[in-house]
């Protein structure tokens, strides 16, 4: 019941005139979503109510996760926080690692971000004007700029935690890498994927009931996601169309399981697919309506070159700033960090830590 009211609210409460003017709290979704967890988990028996009001009020509201999460357990971070006493505030190893994750957090939101969205910007609110090969490297612009943004934000929040002797969850490890759109959802928003996983998919039967119970399971959940992300038909549209993506994963990895031999080729074409799907789908995460999204798309294959050349169009989409020069350097080392943190296992300010000092301090 509690779900349902926060996501009917979320979404409809714009609508009615009597709410339209009021505004939501700040980090309301993230809120919700943390409380509805820790009264499931007591329901359940996994954990006991927290007796000190003041724990209790942090976990809600730590202030580094609060805005744009991750999504804490209560016996995690709770745990930690009665832990504190034991954390020595100047450790060297701490401190350098948290400095890491805020200077990658920065690098990601404010370098890459922030100077992507100003192309983005121009590019969705004029596509009726632009050629189909920018519209394609709007939507791959966009692909990357929400990224860097969403996990440059939560670099941020570890960071900030990590200071304080808090380690938060990690949010984001290399999810463009993934091999298929499953291995994309346990890498993008990993807090928000297992608290869907744990508090919607397992208790709706989860795979335990068939491969079309599975896929009803799996479809609602995407859903749900879509709604909880905004309010609009194109969010419910992106949450459909990974519910897509997802159900025919769950069919082809059952028809995988049955040839277990992975060759470098195969993983290649399905990093491609999964990219291309992901990036597909971001058009209607970042498109004002779904009417525009679906204008977006269809412009990409029909805009042509738009009655002007390639050059001419760089030199108005990109006159505002000498910083747009250097975007391409800039997601190319974004790419490499990813890679390096992939093969290594470990969130790139972490790979930092293993490097000699002057290299650390060089990077």
């Amino acid at each position: 019941a509690i779900l349902v009211f926060s996501l009917s609210f979320l979404k409809f409460s714009s609508r009615i005139p009597m709410f339209s003017k009021l505004i939501v709290p700040i980090g309301f979704s993230y809120y919700a979503f943390q409380a509805i967890g820790y009264i499931v988990d007591i329901y359940n028996g996994k954990i006991r109510a927290e007796k000190n009001f003041m724990y209790f009020a942090l976990y809600m509201s730590f202030f580094p996760k609060f805005v744009s999460g991750p999504i804490e357990r209560e016996e995690d971070f709770v745990a930690q926080i009665k832990e504190l006493k034991e954390v020595r505030f100047l450790d060297e190893q701490r401190l350098s690692e948290a400095f890491g994750y805020i200077l990658y957090g920065y690098f990601m939101k404010l370098v890459v971000a922030d100077n992507l969205g100003v192309l983005v910007t121009k590019l969705f609110n004029g596509y009726r004007d632009s050629g189909s090969l920018w519209l394609i490297i709007g939507s791959l612009s966009y692909t990357m700029q929400i990224y860097c943004d969403f996990a440059g934000y939560s670099a941020l929040a570890v960071g900030v935690s990590r200071i304080f002797g808090i380690n938060l969850v990690q949010n984001f490890t290399s999810p463009y890498m993934a091999v298929n759109i499953s291995d994309f959802w346990r890498r993008w928003h990993r807090s928000l994927s297992m608290w869907l996983r744990d508090y919607v998919y397992i208790p709706l039967g989860g795979n335990r009931k068939g491969v079309l119970r599975q896929c009803i399971n799996v479809a609602i959940v995407f859903i749900l996601c879509g709604i909880w992300h905004g309010n609009g038909l194109n969010f419910l549209a992106w949450g459909m169309l990974h519910a897509i993506y997802s159900v025919i994963d769950v069919l082809a990895r059952r028809q995988r399981n049955k040839d277990k031999a992975k060759s470098f080729l195969s993983e290649l074409k399905g990093r491609f697919v999964t990219f291309c799907c992901a990036s597909f789908a971001w058009i209607f995460f970042g498109a004002s309506g779904l009417k525009t999204a679906v204008e977006y798309c269809i412009a990409m294959v029909t805009a042509g070159s738009a009655g002007t050349t390639f050059i001419a169009e760089y030199n108005e989409l990109c006159n505002e700033t000498t910083r747009t020069n250097f975007m391409v350097g800039f997601i190319l080392i974004v790419i490499l960090m990813d890679v390096i943190s992939y093969k290594s296992n470990k969130p790139f300010p972490v790979v930092l830590q293993d490097l000699a000092c002057g290299a650390r301090y060089l990077i």
